[in-house]
Parts: C-alpha cells; structure tokens; sequence
C-alpha cells in the first residue's frame, strides 16, 4: 500500500482494535516545525486538571520528550532535536510562572481544595501533608492549604477525629466493628490492631483512642454533622 494515498510522508504503524484485530494505520511524520506550542499545550491542560506548578512543569516537559521521540522516528537530525528540545525545555520555567500570575495554577488553593477532599474522605492531617508535598508543592503552602481547609493545628482537632471515624468506618475499626456489639468487648488484641491501624494512616494515638471510645451511633451522628459543615 504506497504512502501517496495518504498525500502526506509519514511511515505506518500497527494498532490493535477494541475487538483484537491488527490494523495498519499511517503515523504522520513529525519536524521540527511541528514542535509544540507549549503554552496551548499548559492551557489545554489546565482547562482539564487542577495541578501544581512542579506537576505542570513536568506535564510540559514529557511532552517535548515525546515530541523529540516522534521526530527521532521520522528521520530528523538529531543535532536540531537536541537545539530544539534544549529551547523548548528553556522555556518551561517562563510558562509556569505566567500561568501562576494569571491564577490559573495556585499551589495554595490546590492545597486546600485537595486537603479538604482527602480529611472527608478519611486521611489524616498528617497523610494529606505527604500527599501535597509529594505533588512538589512548597512545604509553607503545604501547611497553609491543610489550616485553611482543617482549621490550625489547635482548633482542628474535632476536623480530624472527624476523618479518624470516617477512616474507623471505612476499615471496620472500633465502633464500627459491629455497633451490636458492647466496647467492654471491643478491647485487648482487636483495639490493639486499630490502634496501629490508625497510626499507619497518619492519626495520633490520642485521636485514635477517642475514636475508638466512640459508640455506633455517636460516631454516625459526629460524620454527619462534620460532612454538613
């Protein structure tokens, strides 16, 4: 099957169909006047995901990692993929940092609304603190994103016992063990496990042991009033 039919040069490549079938199809061939337009590529990213500035900046740079792979493949020279990436990677930084002054990438707000999600889904402080760092968010607006969504350290004890009973629901721990049965008999090896349950999970031993002294239907009714706020 010659390539003119296509009226494009480009190569061909196979693609496996939903139904198993091997099917030929043509895979244009890429220059480097077919390097991306970064920037569209962070709006077109951005009008999709909430990210942070590291997560961004890496988003752009696997992108001109598969662009330099597609024109390696169609033939060009490797010097001027080398000139060209080297460019395109020199202007990541200056993309990041407009999309940050426009507002469209805010580390902070992301702390927040990310921190928010995971203590009502039942993480610790502690577990969505290593989440956002490990996003590349910078430790101070790490901190800053769990206060405003947590309230500070003091005064968001009750926040946190709040998701320590989600946690408790969602593994079966302590009250919800079985709320048939008494918390005389929910002691010594099984309080023992929920204990280094919750502190696996990030909890500290003080929060773990409110939570589990909690009975069925205080437990219930502390998660409904915390998801109402």
């Amino acid at each position: 099957m010659p390539h003119a039919q296509f009226g494009v040069e480009g190569r061909y490549g196979k693609e496996r169909c939903a139904d198993g079938r091997l099917l030929m199809r043509h895979v244009r061939a890429i220059g480097i006047k077919d390097a991306p337009d970064l920037r569209d590529v962070a709006l077109r990213h951005l009008a999709r995901f909430a990210t942070t500035e590291k997560r961004l900046g890496e988003v752009l740079g696997r992108r001109i990692k598969r662009w330099a792979a597609r024109a390696q493949s169609s033939g060009e020279e490797d010097e001027a993929i080398a000139a060209e990436s080297a460019r395109l990677h020199k202007s990541v930084p200056g993309i990041v940092s407009e999309m940050v002054r426009t507002g469209a990438v805010n580390d902070q707000s992301f702390s927040a609304s990310r921190a928010r999600a995971l203590l009502r889904s039942g993480h610790s402080r502690r577990h969505a603190a290593a989440w956002l760092q490990s996003r590349g968010v910078m430790p101070q607006d790490v901190a800053s994103g769990i206060e405003d969504a947590m309230g500070s350290a003091e005064d968001g004890g009750a926040n946190e016992l709040a998701a320590a009973l989600i946690f408790a629901r969602k593994k079966r721990l302590g009250p919800f063990t079985s709320h048939k049965i008494a918390a005389d008999e929910r002691e010594g090896g099984d309080s023992r496990r929920a204990l280094a349950a919750f502190a696996r999970a990030g909890f500290s031993h003080g929060t773990a042991c409110q939570a589990l002294a909690f009975s069925y239907e205080e437990a219930m009714d502390a998660i409904l009033k915390f998801r109402h706020i």
